[in-house]
C-alpha cells in the first residue's frame, strides 16, 4: 500500500512575510530613534564646547583690556594680511561698546566706553592707527559658514550653534549684549542668573524652552 505524504511548500507563507515586515519596521524605528537621540546629544555636546571656547576668548579679552566685548569682534584682526582681500578688522568696529565686567553694563557716556576708547586708554581721543598695534586679536576663529549677521555692519557676525541659530551673550545682570555691545537687548532683561552666560536656544530656536543650553562663567 502506498502512503501519500504532504510536503511543505517552498517559500514563506503570507503570515510569515507580514511578521518579517513588522519586525523589520520595529527595528528600523528603534535604530532611527537611537540615531536621532545620539545625533541630538552630540550637537548639545558640541554647543557646550563651542560656548566654552567663546567664553575663554572673552576671558582672554578681559585679562588683556579689562572689559568684555560683543561676540562679533572676537575674530577681528588689526590689519589686513598681504594677499587677503576679505577680513574682519577691529577698525571697522571701533565704535562698538565695551562691557564692564563688574557691573555687567556699558560704561557711562564721556568715559572709556567704546573699543576705540579702550585701546587708546581715554575717551574719544584715538585714531584708528592706534588700533593696529594695540589690538592683540583674534581671540577666536569663527568658521566662515558658521556666522550670522543681524546688524548689517561689515564683519559683525556672531557664531552659529549646531542648529544654525546664533549664540547669545548675557551680562552678569541677565541682560543680553547685542551685536554692537549694547547691554539690555530684549528677551533676557528679567532673567537674572548672577553670572555671565552664553546661551543656545537649541533645536527649536525658541527662548525659554527645555532645550535651551547655558554655559556660565565669571
Amino acid at each position: 500500500m502506498k502512503r501519500c505524504s504532504q510536503q511543505k511548500p517552498n517559500g514563506f507563507t503570507l503570515v510569515e512575510l507580514i511578521a518579517v515586515v513588522v519586525i523589520l519596521s520595529i527595528l528600523t524605528y528603534v535604530v532611527s530613534a537611537s540615531y536621532r537621540n545620539w545625533n541630538e546629544e552630540s550637537k548639545k555636546t558640541a554647543a557646550l564646547m563651542e560656548m566654552k571656547q567663546i567664553a575663554d576668548g572673552e576671558k582672554q579679552v578681559e585679562a588683556q583690556y579689562g572689559y568684555y566685548l560683543p561676540l562679533t569682534v572676537l575674530d577681528d584682526i588689526a590689519s589686513v594680511p598681504s594677499g587677503i582681500s576679505n577680513a574682519d578688522l577691529i577698525g571697522d568696529h571701533a565704535n562698538f561698546l565695551i562691557i564692564d565686567p563688574q557691573t555687567g553694563a556699558n560704561p557711562p557716556t564721556n568715559t572709556v566706553r567704546t573699543i576705540r576708547d579702550m585701546l587708546s586708554g581715554s575717551p574719544m581721543t584715538s585714531s584708528d592707527t592706534v588700533l593696529t598695534y594695540k589690538w592683540k586679536g583674534p581671540y577666536l576663529e569663527y568658521q566662515p559658514d558658521k556666522k550670522y549677521n543681524s546688524s548689517g555692519v561689515i564683519g559683525a557676525e556672531v557664531p552659529l550653534d549646531p542648529w544654525s541659530g546664533p549664540y547669545h551673550f548675557l551680562s552678569i545682570n541677565g541682560s543680553e549684549i547685542d551685536d554692537q555691545g549694547q547691554v539690555g537687548g530684549t528677551g533676557f532683561s528679567n532673567n537674572t542668573i548672577g553670572r555671565w552666560a552664553l546661551v543656545s536656544f537649541g533645536k527649536d530656536s525658541t527662548q525659554g524652552t527645555d532645550d535651551d543650553l547655558y554655559y556660565t562663567f565669571n
